[in-house]
C-alpha cells in the first residue's frame, strides 16, 4: 500500500499532537503556508477526533506567528475548558459510584477513559464520553460476581436511574448525574467474536486491580494492572477498526505505552491479534512521536497504512449520518461489509459469522436496525 499522504489540516493536527505528548514545539514547517480555512479544517478534525484539548497543549507552544486567528483560538480554549469540566464531574461520578458499590459489597474496577487519562500530560485533557465501569463481588462467599454485578444496577435505579439492559450483551447502561455510565459484566464482546472469548479469560487472569487517585480530587478508584491494560486497549481498539477507529485511541494507545510500555504475555499466539498490536505500536511512533522499542511483532505488510487511512479516511462513521430507513438501512449493510472486510486483517472472525452475528443483533433488538 503507498504511503498515505496527508491533508495540510491532518499534517498540522499530528504536529499538534506531538507537540503536546512531547511538550516542545510543533514542526514550524507543518504550518507553513496554513491559511485561516487550514486552521478551522484542523480544529474540526481534531473535535472530530475527540482530541481538541490535547492539541491545544500543541497549540499553546506554537510561536505567535503561527498561531490561528484570534477568534479560532477563543473558541478552542473554550472547548478546552469544557473539556476540563467534564473530567472532573467524570472523576467525582466515578469516585462515589465506586465508594456507592463498595458500601453494598461490590468491588469495582474503571475501565479505560477517566483512569487511563493519568497517563496524558494533562490528565484533564483527555476527552471522555462514558465512564466504564466492571462490577463484581467483594465477597465472593456472601455474594457472586452476577448477583453483584445485578445489584449495582438495582442501586442505581432505586436513586431514580433508569437501566436499559437491552443496550449490550457485555454491559447495561444508566445515567449517574448526566453522564453515562456502562455497567460491565464481561469486559469484551465475547459473544460476538471467538478471539474475544479467549481473551476474557486472560483479562480475568490478569486484572488484579489497584487503587489510583483521579487528579482534581476526583477521590480514590481501582484500575485494571499495565498488564491488564495493553491487552485490553488493544482489542477495544481494534474492535473500532472499520467505523469509529480514531486518532482519540491511537492517543490513548501511545500515552499508555509511553507510560508502561508492552506487558504482553509470552505465550500469546494470536497472530493477527499481535500483529494489529506491531501496527498500532508503530502509528504511536511514527504519528505521534511516542519513544517506545518496536515491539518486533509478525505484521503483515502494510498493515500499519491501512489503520492509518482508516484513522483519517475511513468512508464509514459511527454514527449514520442520514435520516430515513432507506437510507439508514444501506448505509448500515455497506458498513457492515467494509468492517468485515477490513477486520479480517486483525480478527480471527469468519464473513459468515459476523453477518450471522449482525443478524442475530437486529433479531434480538429490531429498534436497533433503523437507529442513527
Amino acid at each position: 500500500m503507498k504511503e498515505a499522504i496527508l491533508t495540510q489540516e491532518e499534517q498540522m493536527l499530528l504536529a499538534l499532537l506531538r507537540a503536546a505528548l512531547a511538550g516542545k514545539a510543533p514542526e514550524a514547517q507543518a504550518f507553513d503556508g496554513a491559511t485561516p480555512a487550514d486552521w478551522e479544517r484542523c480544529y474540526r478534525l481534531a473535535a472530530r477526533h475527540g482530541v481538541r484539548a490535547l492539541a491545544w497543549d500543541g497549540l499553546a507552544l506554537l510561536p505567535p506567528a503561527l498561531l490561528p486567528p484570534r477568534a479560532l483560538r477563543l473558541l478552542w480554549g473554550a472547548d478546552t475548558c469544557r473539556v476540563e469540566e467534564q473530567h472532573r464531574r467524570y472523576c467525582r461520578a466515578a469516585h462515589e459510584l465506586t465508594a456507592l458499590f463498595a458500601d453494598n459489597g461490590i468491588a469495582t474496577v474503571l475501565l479505560k477513559g477517566t483512569g487511563l487519562s493519568t497517563c496524558y500530560p494533562v490528565p484533564a485533557h483527555r476527552e471522555g464520553g462514558d465512564i466504564d465501569l466492571y462490577t463484581y463481588s467483594a465477597a465472593p462467599s456472601a455474594l457472586d460476581n452476577a448477583h453483584a454485578n445485578r445489584l449495582a444496577d438495582l442501586l442505581a435505579e432505586d436513586r431514580g436511574m433508569e437501566v436499559d439492559r437491552k443496550h449490550s450483551e457485555k454491559h447495561s447502561l444508566f445515567y449517574y448525574k448526566g453522564i453515562p455510565v456502562e455497567n460491565h459484566h464481561t469486559f469484551l464482546d465475547t459473544d460476538k467474536y471467538r478471539s474475544a472469548a479467549r481473551l476474557e479469560e486472560r483479562l480475568h487472569r490478569v486484572l488484579n486491580p489497584q487503587p489510583l487517585e483521579l487528579p482534581d480530587g476526583g477521590g480514590q478508584v481501582w484500575v485494571p494492572s499495565p498488564e491488564f491494560n495493553t491487552l485490553f486497549l488493544a482489542y477495544h481498539a481494534i474492535q473500532h477498526y472499520g467505523a469509529g477507529l480514531s486518532l482519540h485511541h491511537l492517543c490513548d494507545w501511545a500515552c499508555f505505552v509511553s507510560r508502561y510500555g508492552l506487558r504482553l504475555p509470552s505465550d500469546l499466539d494470536d497472530a493477527k491479534f499481535l500483529g494489529a498490536v506491531e501496527a498500532f505500536t508503530t502509528l504511536a511512533r511514527t504519528c505521534l512521536g511516542v519513544d517506545v522499542p518496536d515491539p518486533g511483532l509478525p505484521m503483515p505488510p502494510g498493515l500499519d497504512k491501512k489503520m492509518l487511512h482508516e484513522v483519517l479516511h475511513s468512508p464509514f462513521a459511527r454514527e449514520v449520518p442520514h435520516t430515513g430507513k432507506a437510507a439508514i438501512l444501506w448505509y448500515k449493510l455497506r458498513r457492515m461489509l467494509h468492517r468485515l472486510h477490513v477486520r479480517r486483517d486483525v480478527l480471527d472472525e469468519t464473513l459468515t459469522r459476523g453477518i450471522g452475528e449482525a443478524i442475530r443483533v437486529h433479531w434480538k433488538n429490531p429498534e436497533t436496525l433503523f437507529k442513527q
